[in-house]
């Protein structure tokens, strides 16, 4: 039970900043054949797609990886405007609009799989260039490091992953 006297400490609803809450977002990829820096928000609720704009490039990349924590996408490896195979990490944060590097992963990765679970950001497998990658690693966004994790039984790459109920 809230008295009189805690009210005032409590932010209005009206005054909040509004947070979309229904939006997908689309980073980089191919466009007329080439790696892209292009980022585009889809509005659910409006139902239309507007390219984002007030963002800094994150430079052309293509195959990679996102994940989404709190408000912050993550975007790991891939391959970039001169075709190389990336280990490199960049995270946007949807509410400031602004990119920071974070630690990159311990491996080249392209085409991997990546997800979320607990609040920490997994990679999974993908291709070097040369081979298909059966290793894993985590990124642990409060140290900003990533540690190696035990390897998958096959190696694969352009494949899917999924966290359901914490599994």
């Amino acid at each position: 039970m809230m008295t009189k006297k805690d009210r005032k400490f409590v932010t209005r609803r009206i005054v909040r900043p509004l947070i979309p809450q229904d939006i997908l977002f689309a980073i980089g990829g191919y466009h007329e054949g080439r790696p892209s820096d292009v980022i585009e928000a889809y509005d659910a609720r409006a139902d239309r797609w507007s390219v984002v704009e007030g963002v800094d490039s994150i430079a052309p990349r293509v195959f990679h990886g996102t994940a989404v924590v709190g408000f912050d996408i993550y975007v790991i490896g891939g391959v970039g405007d001169f075709y190389e195979v990336l280990s490199s990490c960049r995270c946007l944060n949807a509410v400031t609009k602004t990119w920071r590097e974070v630690a990159p992963m311990n491996a080249r990765r392209r085409s991997l799989m990546v997800a979320v679970l607990r609040g920490a950001v997994y990679a999974m497998g993908g291709f070097d260039g040369h081979l298909c990658d059966r290793t894993a690693e985590r990124y642990d966004c409060k140290t900003n490091k990533w540690s190696w994790i035990a390897s998958m039984n096959t190696g694969r790459s352009s494949a899917g992953a999924a966290v359901l109920n914490g599994t």
